[in-house]
């Protein structure tokens, strides 16, 4: 919801930006640490 409004009331969206790829690298290393704790993809040997 901040993206969305910052994106919306400001003019320049360096900092709208900026902060969707910084909740994007947060949600791909929580996604990637949930992956490695719960073995999500490997497979059985």
């Amino acid at each position: 919801m901040f993206i969305y409004r910052a994106a919306l009331q400001r003019r320049p969206f360096g900092f709208p930006a900026a902060a969707a790829v910084v909740l994007f690298v947060l949600v791909f290393g929580l996604s990637q640490i949930l992956n490695r704790l719960l073995g999500i993809g490997r497979t059985s040997a």
